[in-house]
């Protein structure tokens, strides 16, 4: 299948280290972060954080990035390795990728599927979660909620995402 609408996975362009949310399967960017359909988001909801350890962000990224555009949840992904590792010395550690999930539903799909997959290569391969978010609301003095068994995703409820 070529690069082309309605392609959401793509032979030729994969996430890499230089890119994680190529243009060619839809991403935008913004600032250092490559975003798909956030643009669209209303209101709020479950907003999941999925880390990773720099030296693994590629896998995390060809993991969890396939399955949350077939899945057609908004998201968005540090750019690139090197924006990641420069995020990695913030207040804002460990927030790889968002998900803006508009329903319980969804966040609970999001999370079987991605956090499955995510579990299986902790377990059978070696993969490891980034460092735990913290939370901007508490002043980045605690940290996020841990929603999953492989210890990738964290979690906050959001009124309103643009706040």
């Amino acid at each position: 299948m070529a690069i082309g609408s309605g392609n959401t996975i793509g032979p030729r362009a994969i996430e890499r280290n230089t890119c994680f949310g190529p243009v060619e399967l839809g991403y935008t960017r913004d600032r250092i972060f490559m975003e798909w359909n956030t643009r669209d988001v209303q209101g709020g909801g479950w907003k999941l954080h999925i880390s990773a350890q720099p030296e693994q962000a590629e896998i995390v990224a060809r993991i969890a990035l396939p399955i949350l555009r077939r899945l057609q949840v908004p998201h968005k992904v540090v750019a690139t390795l090197e924006d990641y590792e420069r995020f990695n010395r913030t207040a804002q550690a460990g927030k790889f990728i968002t998900v803006y999930t508009r329903s319980t539903q969804e966040a609970q799909q999001v999370l079987d599927e991605v956090d499955g997959e995510l579990g299986v290569y902790r377990e059978f391969g070696g993969l490891r979660p980034g460092p735990l978010p913290t939370s901007r609301d508490a002043g980045h003095q605690e940290t996020e909620i841990p929603l999953s068994g492989s210890g990738f995703f964290s979690v906050l409820f959001r009124e309103d995402y643009r706040r």
